[in-house]
This record gives structure tokens, C-alpha cells and sequence, in this order.
């Protein structure tokens, strides 16, 4: 959890607006809940697939016209590959994965909004 919180620590101040550390965990912990939620809606666990295919797509709607559309682009196509090669029971093992890094979070997320 830690390095996901470094990673969208440098996300969230490579932009103009800089963020107090109250306000950068509340951001946080605002992401994760949804993903969390995200994940916990799908029905079978290959849905992650289309998820996270939708993340990504928004992605590159933010990044369009920057040099960073190549880097969301490869690693697209990296998920994609890597996808292609998964069973049933492959996404299974991804989604008790993801329960299990979501596990210890529980933030009321009405509280931020």
C-alpha cells in the first residue's frame, strides 16, 4: 500500500496544484475506496479485464497530446498481452489478490464528499 501511495503521491504533485499532506491522503483514500468498490461490483472476476481496460482509456483521454500517451499506450498493450494468456481461474487468483490489498481499508467515503 505504501508504494502505491508513493506512486500516486508523485502523480498528484507532477501538476500545478500542490496538495497539503491532509488533503493527499484524503485524495487517496477517496481513489482506493472507489477501485475497491469497482472491484468488488464485478460479478466474475474477468471483469477486472474491462475495468482496468477502462482506466486506461481514460488515461489516455487525460493525457492525449503529451508524451505521456506512449508510455499508457504500452502499457495497454502490455495488460493486453499479458490478459491474453489468462484462464478463468488466472483472474480468480488476480481478484482475491486485490481483495486481499484492499482488506485492511475501510474509509467512509461520504465523509469527503
Amino acid at each position: 500500500m505504501s508504494a502505491t501511495k508513493q506512486i500516486f503521491k508523485k502523480l498528484a504533485h507532477s501538476s500545478i496544484m500542490k496538495l497539503n499532506d491532509t488533503s493527499m491522503q484524503k485524495l487517496f483514500d477517496l481513489m482506493v475506496m472507489g477501485l475497491k468498490y469497482q472491484v468488488q461490483q464485478t460479478v466474475q472476476a474477468e471483469e477486472i479485464y474491462h475495468v482496468t481496460m477502462k482506466h486506461l482509456a481514460t488515461l489516455k483521454e487525460l493525457v492525449e497530446g503529451t508524451q505521456a500517451i506512449e508510455h499508457v499506450s504500452d502499457a495497454e498493450s502490455r495488460f493486453v498481452a499479458m490478459c491474453e494468456s489468462m484462464n478463468a481461474y488466472d483472474f480468480q487468483i488476480v481478484r482475491q489478490q486485490m481483495y486481499k490489498f484492499f482488506e485492511d481499508r475501510h474509509i467512509k467515503v461520504s465523509l469527503f464528499i
